[in-house]
Order: structure tokens, then sequence, then C-alpha cells
């Protein structure tokens, strides 16, 4: 991949003799330097496409005053021009200077170098991007349903960290975004759907598997009604649901929501009563098939797999090198990626006599409030394996108690940041 080699070290040069100027002593500089090729495409035909590249360079600058310390980011930009620089360096350590937050380090003294683009790096941003195309469109059809609109992105990405402490981290990696509009008509109705999927790596058919999904879907949202009598049975949770509940527990045990002491769980506590939750849960940087996946965080620290959850009981906490500097802890990385440690039931077992919730309007979940619930727009009801899709119903239930009864599937699947079970059944939500 061409990184834009000589436009960073000319960006890197100016950058650090406007800092010199300012005689600003702490600082960190990142930078984001991306290729792109775009397809915008229209009932199964490319309409336009396009190749992009960016270079994004933000500098951090840092200030040290009696008993505090504070910070304030700027942007650079081509043709970096220096006087320009050392004015946008001089703004930003005088608003440095009126912030006094307890001192913490700039950065870990790490180097690093690697690249997270396996495979995908024989190939161009154009050709990803073309094969993408290709697997999207090789779906069986279903009667009156198509992909009318999808836009794919593929990239390749060069992340840079550097700072005054001595951190020197650069990586590559390569992925694929498609957004799509699947949409089914019938004669009674017309419906459509937004659908994402990110793909790392040159697997295709997990692109191919999504896209025979959304149609799917999109049938079943064309045929849902809402149900005469509310269901009373178990709620089946797929990937992305379950991803933000997940979400949403590691966000407890961060750092700093220990510091700020707004933590629910404690280390050592056991998320429902009984101690029946199921769940081990580990953080990483990157996980297999994960296209969010880093090697370092913003602050050059280096990502160590943390597994905060385990049999159901919260087992470390995790987070950024400013807040465990203030806990007196070994930072972790603001970890991209969730694996969850898969079960041992079978889908089908899992998703009979129970709701399997296909979309919500946006799950919610507080970890504090004790809470889960949200809008199904989606739901499909399966007895005796017979189908029948529902809208027009909501869920909720008492988080800590809904986590002692999660039985988790043996099929596993990936999304942009989560490994893991593909299917999560729960009991006591009450379905209105």
């Amino acid at each position: 991949m061409n990184t834009n080699k000589n436009a960073w070290e000319k960006a890197l040069s100016a950058v650090k003799t406007a800092l010199a100027a300012v005689k600003a002593e702490k600082w960190k500089i990142y930078r984001e330097y991306t290729q792109s090729y775009q397809l915008y495409c229209i009932r199964g035909k490319i309409d336009v496409s396009r190749f992009s590249d960016s270079d994004e360079i933000s500098v951090t600058v840092y200030s040290d005053s009696e008993g505090g310390m504070g910070s304030s980011t700027f942007r650079a930009f081509a043709p970096y021009d220096r006087d320009e620089l050392t004015k946008k360096a001089a703004d930003a350590l005088g608003r440095a200077r009126l912030i006094s937050d307890k001192p913490y380090p700039v950065s870990e003294k790490t180097r690093i170098r690697g690249s997270a683009c396996g495979d995908a790096a024989n190939y161009t941003p154009a050709q990803l991007a073309e094969k993408a195309f290709e697997a999207a469109e090789s779906v069986s059809p279903r009667p009156g349903c198509t992909v009318n609109a999808m836009e794919i992105f593929a990239e390749k990405k060069v992340r840079a960290v550097l700072t005054s402490d001595g951190a020197d981290c650069e990586e590559s990696s390569c992925r694929v975004f498609v957004e799509a509009i699947p949409t089914c008509t019938t004669s009674e109705r017309s419906v459509e759907l937004y659908k994402t999927h990110y793909l790392t790596g040159t697997n295709f058919g997990s692109l191919k598997r999504a896209a025979e999904s959304w149609l799917c879907e999109a049938e079943l949202r064309c045929k849902a009604m809402i149900p005469a009598v509310k269901p009373r049975c178990p709620v089946v949770f797929r990937a992305e649901e379950f991803a933000e509940i997940l979400a949403a527990l590691a966000a407890d045990s961060d750092f700093s929501a220990v510091y700020a002491g707004s933590n629910r769980y404690s280390k050592g506590d056991l998320l429902s009563p009984g101690g029946k939750c199921p769940l081990t849960v580990t953080l990483k940087g990157a996980a297999d098939g994960c296209a969010d996946g880093k090697l370092f965080d913003d602050d050059a620290v280096k990502y160590r797999d943390v597994t905060i959850i385990e049999n159901g009981k919260v087992a470390a906490y995790h987070g950024s090198l400013r807040f465990a500097s203030y806990l007196g802890c070994k930072a972790t990385g603001k970890s991209p990626c969730i694996q969850a440690k898969a079960g041992f039931s079978a889908t089908e077992q899992l998703t009979e006599g129970a709701l399997t919730v296909y979309s919500m309007s946006g799950i919610q979940v507080d970890v504090y409030g004790d809470y889960i619930g949200g809008e199904v727009r989606l739901g499909v009801m399966r007895e005796g394996g017979k189908l029948t899709p529902v809208t027009g119903i909501s869920i909720s239930g008492k988080l800590s108690e809904v986590l002692g009864t999660l039985i988790l599937s043996r099929e596993v699947t990936t999304l942009a940041g989560y490994r893991g079970p593909a299917y999560v059944r729960a009991d006591k939500m009450e379905i209105f």
C-alpha cells in the first residue's frame, strides 16, 4: 500500500517545528491515511465508482500547571504551512493552560509496527470492492424482494501515533464496509430496510450470506402482523443486540466508570442473583474476523486481552492509560473487540417456542438502572418449525434477572467488533 510517506514526513517536520516554536514539551501526533474505492449501486448495477484518499492529522498538546494538567487538540492540513501551524499550536497550548485535570501519562513508550490486512493485502481497494459487489449480487432471488441500492467502501488505512514520551506506533489495516437497502413488495405493502456489513480479509462468502439474510428479513417484515394476543415466551436475541448488551456491561467495568464511582458492579460481583449467568467475556484488540481489530489505541497502548467477566462474575477492570494511572492499574487500551464464549445449544433448540428478535428500534440497556428493553420492529415466533413474523411489540425486563437465564448458542458469528454466540435465549422478559 502507498502510505503517502513523503507527505507524512513533510507534515511531521512542520508540526514538530511548530511545537518546538511554542515550547510545547508534551504532545501527541495522530495520523490516519486512508485509500478508499467506493461503488454506488442501484438494482444490481454499478452506477458510480470513485477513488479517494485522505490524510487526517490531529495534534494534542499538554500543559502542566500547579497541581494540574490540561490538553487541547488541533488539526493539521496540507500544505502544512509552518506559520499557520505555529499559531494553531500556540492557541491550543493557551487553551490547555485553562484546564486543570489530575496529571496522567501522555502515552506508553512503545514502538509497534504491524498489519491487520491478512490476505486482503494482495488486493487493491478497487479489486476488493468489485469482489464484494460480485458476492452481494450472487444471491438467489426471492419473489418481490431485491437489494434496491447498495454502497460499497473498500479501504486500506494506515494509523500512526507519535508522542513526546517516545511512542512510535504504526499499523496498516484493510476492510470492506457495505450499506444496503433491501426491499420487498407485495400486492398489499412494501418495505425497505437499512443493513450494514463489515468484512476483513477476503471472506466474501460472509457478505453473500448476509445479503441472503437481508432479503429473507425483508420478506418476513413484509408479512409481519401485530399479534392479536401478546406472546408469553422466551426471547432470543441475535448477535447484533447481544453485542450491545455486552458493550453496556463492558462500559460498567471501564476504569473511567470505576474512577467516577458510576459502576454498578465491582470486581468479584455476580451479574445475576444466585450466580446463574453463563457469560465469559474477553476484550481484545483484535478478534478473528472482526473488522474493527487494531494493534494499539490512540494513546499508543498495545492492546492486551482482558477477561472482564468469567462465568457470570466481574473478573477485571479495563480501559485507557489515563484512568488506569488514576487507579494505579495497568492500562489495557480502549479495546475495540468483544469476544464472548459460546454455549452448547443448537440454534433450532434455542429458537423453538420463542420470539427471535430480528430488528429493534434500538435496544435499551441500563446497567446501573437494571433495565433492558425496547421496541421490536420484527420478531419471528417459531412453533413446531412454523415461522410467524410479528411486529408492533415491545420487550422489557430486569437486566440482572435476565442475565441469569441466558442460554448461549454453540453457533458463532462475527460482527465488526464482536465474536461470539450467534443467538442467545433469555427468559423473564415481558412482551407487550
